[in-house]
């Protein structure tokens, strides 16, 4: 019998990128004034990220833009967030806490999304 539950492979794509980073970054931006970032360090934040645009890869099909764009933002973009960039530009911008749950995230990902670490796949489920 198909378990329409447990049948279906996890969606890195819809879960990480458009889930979990998404949703970091909203609530830093937008989110209860408990964790929402001052606007003045979303635009660092968006200094941050354009001055990265020029040393980005020809490989990367979207360079960072402003944050103030976010809601617009595609997958691919979180994707670069999360995975290569996000962690330069915000450790000293958010706090410590959310910097290393940020780091320990993006961590993980990385060793999950590459093959060649599979010897890791513990850590990452641990930094989870």
């Amino acid at each position: 019998m198909f378990d329409i539950i447990n049948d279906f492979s996890l969606d890195y794509m819809h879960m990480l990128c458009l889930g979990v980073t998404k949703k970091l970054l909203f609530l830093w931006m937008n989110g209860p004034s408990n964790v929402r970032l001052p606007s003045w360090k979303i635009r660092e934040l968006s200094d941050l990220a354009i001055n990265l645009k020029s040393d980005f890869p020809c490989d990367f099909s979207r360079k960072p833009r402003k944050f103030e764009e976010v809601a617009r933002f595609k997958a691919t973009e979180f994707r670069s967030i999360l995975i290569y960039y996000g962690f330069l530009i915000l450790k000293d911008i958010i706090t410590d806490d959310c910097c290393k749950h940020f780091k320990a995230l993006s961590i993980a990902m990385t060793i999950l999304l590459s093959p060649q670490h599979v010897s890791l796949k513990q850590y990452a489920h641990d930094l989870l």
